[in-house]
C-alpha cells in the first residue's frame, strides 16, 4: 500500500459519494468539481474510470471503500489551477461516456432521434434526427446539459430517471417535453438505456427518443373534446357534471342555493334542413355566443347536446331572479341574425330549477328537462320553473322513455281511424290513421304525451314508418269487405329528416297493392312553405309515386298564395284552432272563410278539423268547406267498429 498522500477514498454513507484524492497541496478535487457544477454522479464517473484504466486499485472498507494508486502509475498531480482539474475531470469523463467511435456509423441515419449522454446529464452525441425533432443543429446540443432543453414543468425528468438507472435498473421508459427554439414544444417517447462496464458500473446512457408530438397533438385535441364541444368550444356534459358536482358541494357548506336553467332549441334538424350545414352551425355559434354573453359573470354556460345549452348561476339566489335572467337570455336570442341567418323555425322551450342539498348533478338536469318539456308542451319561448308537480312528471316521463323502447316489440302500439266526412253528399270519404299506445301497467298513454317522447328517442323514423305500413295494409283489409276509403297519415318533421319516406311508401303500396291515389300524406304547413331543395325532392317523389299531399294545420304557419299555388299538395286542413274561434272571433271566422276562398281558386280540397258541434258544422257547409273531421262527426275508431258503422249507415246523420 502506498503512502497517504496518493490515498484515494470514496465515503458512501448514506448513500451520499464523496471523492477526495489526497495530494501534497492538499487539493480536493471533489471541492473544484463542486464548484464547476459536476455531480456526484460523474464523480463516481472518474472514478469508475480510474479503477478501469489501472490508476487504482479498490478495497472494501467498513460502508465505503478504499482506493490506492497501483505502483508504476502516474497520476496528473499536483494539478495547479481550476482549468487543469477541469481539464483532467473531462479527460476521465470522456473516455468513461463519451467516446463511441461507431456512433454515427450506427446512429446517424437513423430516423430515430438518439443521443448519448454522460453521467452528469450532458449530450455527448446526437444525430441529425434528434437536432431536426428539437429545430437544432447537432453542435447546438453537444455539451449542453440536459436541462437545458427541457420543458419547465420537466425538469425533473433526467434526475429521477438517472437515479433509477444509477441505482440498478437498465432502462427509464416515459414521455418527455422539450422546448424548441422557436417556443414550441416538442413531445418524445423516452427510452433510456445505461451502458455498463463489465463490473456492472455505468459508462453512459444511450437514449432514443421517437417523435411523438403529432400523436400527442391529437391526444390533447381528444381530451379537449372529451370536455368542450367542438362547435362552440363551450364546456360539454361532462364538464358540466363536474361544474355542479362542485357548485353543490359549495352550496351545501354555505346553505347557499343556486339556479340553473335549461335552453332547448325547438325544431333543431329542420333548422339544419333549411339553412343547410354550414348556416346551421354558423346559427349556432351565434346562439351560444348570445348566451355567453347575456350571463352574469360568474355564471357558467354548456352545450350539453345539439339542440340544449345549460346556464349555471352561482350567483343567483332565489327564483326569481333565475326566471328574470332566463327571460333576458331568451330575448337575446331572438334578437334578429344577420343575412342568410333568418331562422324562421328558431324558438326556445327554457326550463329553470333552484339547487338543493339532496340534489345531484343528474337529477338536476333530470328536473331541468323536465321544466323544458312543460315549456315546450305550453308554446315554447317561455320559462317554466320546476316545482313538486313536476316532480312527478319527471318520473312518469323517464318511465316512459324507458317503456318506448321496448314498446313496438312488445306490440304495444296500434292505431285508430277518425273518420273524414264529405260535407255535400254526408257520406264517409275517408278517414285518419291515428298512431295508439297501451302502456301494461299504465294503461292508455296520450299521443300528445308519448310522441315527442318517441322524436326524442330518435325512434320516429322507425315507428313512423310502422305506421304507414299498417294504415296502408289496413286500407287493403276494408277493400276485401268492400270498403273503399282514402287513408290520410300525418308525417312529422323529424321523420322526414331521418327516414327515405319516398321508399316506405313505395313498399307499403306494393305490398298491399292500394291504389296511391287513395293515401294522403299530411305535411306540416312550415316544411311545405320553406323554400328548401330537400323538402321540395320528397314531396316531387311522393308525388311520382302517385300518393295525394295535403297541408296539415294550415293558418298556423307562414303561407302566401304565390307560395302555395307553385306547390305540387292537392289538400289543405284548416287548423283546428280556427275552427274553435269560428262562428264566435270575427278573425278567425274571417280566416276560415279566406282559407276555403283560396282553397276553391287554387282546386284544392279542404278539410276542417277540429269539429265541435252543430253550429260549427252549419256554417263550414254554408261556406263550401268540402269535408271534415272532429269530435262532433264521429270520435277515432278501431278498424272493426268503423267499419260496421260504415257499412250501416253509409250516409252521415249531418244536423
Amino acid at each position: 500500500m502506498v503512502t497517504t498522500t496518493h490515498d484515494l477514498r470514496l465515503l458512501s454513507n448514506h448513500g451520499a459519494a464523496l471523492l477526495l484524492i489526497a495530494r501534497d497541496d492538499r487539493i480536493k478535487i471533489r471541492e473544484i468539481a463542486d464548484s464547476l457544477g459536476l455531480s456526484e454522479r460523474a464523480t463516481q464517473g472518474i472514478v469508475a474510470e480510474l479503477v478501469r484504466g489501472g490508476y487504482v486499485t479498490r478495497h472494501p472498507e467498513g460502508r465505503g471503500y478504499v482506493y490506492e494508486v497501483v505502483t508504476g502509475h502516474t497520476l496528473p498531480l499536483p494539478l495547479q489551477s481550476d482549468a487543469e482539474v477541469r481539464d483532467f475531470l473531462a479527460a476521465l469523463t470522456g473516455r468513461a461516456d463519451c467516446r463511441v467511435p461507431d456512433f454515427d456509423n450506427l446512429y446517424g441515419r437513423s430516423g430515430v432521434p438518439t443521443a448519448i449522454v454522460d453521467l452528469d446529464g450532458i449530450f455527448r452525441h446526437v444525430n441529425a434526427a434528434l437536432a431536426r425533432m428539437w429545430g437544432q443543429e447537432p453542435e447546438e446540443i453537444v455539451g449542453h446539459p440536459w436541462i437545458t432543453f427541457t420543458h419547465p414543468e420537466d425538469e425533473t425528468f433526467w434526475e429521477e430517471a438517472a437515479t433509477r438507472l444509477v441505482d440498478g435498473d437498465d432502462l427509464s421508459l416515459d414521455q418527455q417535453r422539450f422546448l424548441r427554439p422557436d417556443g414550441t414544444i416538442a413531445w418524445a417517447s423516452m427510452y433510456v438505456a445505461t451502458m455498463r462496464e463489465e463490473d456492472g458500473a455505468p459508462l453512459y446512457y444511450l437514449v432514443q427518443m421517437p417523435d411523438i408530438t403529432d400523436r400527442k397533438r391529437i391526444e390533447e385535441q381528444l381530451d379537449y373534446y372529451d370536455y368542450y364541444d367542438a362547435l362552440t368550444g363551450l364546456p360539454n356534459k361532462s364538464m358540466l357534471l363536474n361544474r355542479l358536482t362542485l357548485a353543490l358541494g359549495e352550496s351545501r357548506r354555505h346553505a347557499k342555493p343556486f339556479g340553473v336553467a335549461l335552453l332547448h332549441l325547438d325544431h333543431f334538424k329542420l333548422i339544419y334542413a333549411t339553412l343547410g350545414h354550414e348556416k346551421g352551425d354558423e346559427l349556432i355559434r351565434q346562439v351560444a355566443v348570445r348566451i355567453v354573453t347575456n350571463i352574469l359573470p360568474e355564471s357558467f354556460a354548456a352545450r350539453v347536446s345539439d339542440d340544449d345549452f345549460v346556464i349555471v348561476g352561482a350567483s343567483v339566489a332565489s327564483a326569481e331572479l333565475l326566471v328574470e335572467r332566463v327571460h333576458n337570455t331568451l330575448r337575446a336570442i331572438h334578437q334578429p341574425y344577420e343575412s342568410p341567418l333568418k331562422p324562421q323555425f328558431l324558438s326556445v322551450s327554457a326550463g329553470a330549477v333552484m339547487s338543493e342539498a339532496d340534489l345531484s348533478p343528474e337529477s338536476l338536469l333530470r328536473d331541468l328537462d323536465a321544466a323544458a318539456e312543460r315549456s315546450r308542451a305550453a308554446g315554447s319561448n317561455r320559462v317554466e320553473l320546476f316545482d313538486t308537480a313536476l316532480c312527478e312528471s319527471a318520473r312518469r316521463r323517464t318511465s316512459l322513455l324507458d317503456a318506448l323502447l321496448s314498446a313496438q316489440d312488445r306490440d304495444e302500439f296500434y292505431l285508430h281511424y277518425q273518420p273524414i266526412v264529405d260535407l255535400r253528399s254526408r257520406t264517409l270519404s275517408g278517414v285518419e290513421g291515428l298512431l295508439r299506445w297501451r302502456h301494461p301497467q299504465l294503461g292508455e298513454v296520450s299521443p300528445g304525451e308519448f310522441i315527442p317522447l318517441v322524436e326524442e328517442l330518435g325512434l320516429i323514423g322507425e315507428v313512423g314508418g310502422w305506421v304507414v305500413a299498417r294504415a296502408i295494409e289496413q286500407l287493403a283489409r276494408w277493400d276485401q269487405r268492400g270498403l273503399t276509403l282514402s287513408m290520410s297519415i300525418n308525417v312529422s318533421v323529424r321523420q322526414l329528416l331521418t327516414t327515405d319516406l319516398a321508399d316506405v311508401v313505395k313498399v307499403a303500396l306494393f305490398d298491399s297493392g292500394v291504389d296511391p291515389g287513395r293515401v294522403v300524406l299530411e305535411l306540416t304547413e312550415s316544411v311545405l312553405m320553406e323554400d328548401n331543395q330537400s323538402f321540395t325532392l320528397l314531396v316531387g317523389q311522393l308525388k311520382d309515386l302517385g300518393v295525394r299531399v295535403s297541408i296539415d294545420d294550415f293558418g298556423t304557419g307562414y303561407s302566401s298564395f304565390g307560395r302555395l299555388k307553385g306547390l305540387p299538395v292537392d289538400e289543405l286542413k284548416i287548423d283546428r284552432s280556427f275552427i274553435r274561434g269560428f262562428g264566435l272571433d270575427d278573425q278567425d271566422t274571417t280566416l276560415v272563410e279566406a282559407i276555403i276562398a283560396m282553397a276553391r281558386a287554387l282546386r284544392l280540397t279542404v278539410t276542417a278539423e277540429g269539429i265541435e258541434n252543430a253550429q260549427q258544422l252549419s256554417g263550414l257547409r254554408l261556406l263550401g268547406c268540402e269535408r271534415g273531421q272532429g269530435y262532433y262527426l264521429a270520435r277515432p275508431l278501431a278498424p272493426e267498429a268503423l267499419a260496421e258503422l260504415a257499412l250501416r249507415s253509409p250516409v252521415w246523420p249531418l244536423a
